[in-house]
């Protein structure tokens, strides 16, 4: 699979972070209340780290090792989006020969 069908979910519509604190980080700040939200397409994590007052004191970005473009060859929203809808139709289309099929089989 090439990289930008890898990540195309996430370079047409953002990161979708989950909500729930994610239990299985590694990272744990030196000071400050650690808040972590992992990216239900890609696994980025986004790394907060919340003061007693409950402000934002930093955050950082953590990606997957392949996530990164190499300087200058990454797609741009548009070619990420064509991506998308070339690996969604290919997904609906995967869906419904495996339906097709277990019907058969049921039959």
């Amino acid at each position: 699979m090439k990289q930008i069908d890898l990540y195309c979910h996430c370079g047409t519509f953002g990161h979708a972070w989950d909500p729930d604190p994610w239990e299985g980080s590694k990272w744990k700040p030196e000071f400050g209340t650690p808040v972590v939200v992992r990216c239900l397409h890609c696994t980025s994590e986004r790394r907060d780290v919340i003061g007693t007052n409950g402000r934002l004191i930093s955050r950082k970005y953590w990606h997957p090792e392949n996530y990164k473009f190499d300087k200058g060859m990454r797609p741009s929203r548009d070619e990420f989006r064509l991506a998308w809808i070339k690996y969604y139709k290919r997904s609906i289309k995967e869906v419904k020969k495996e339906i097709r099929d277990a019907s058969r089989k049921a039959d």
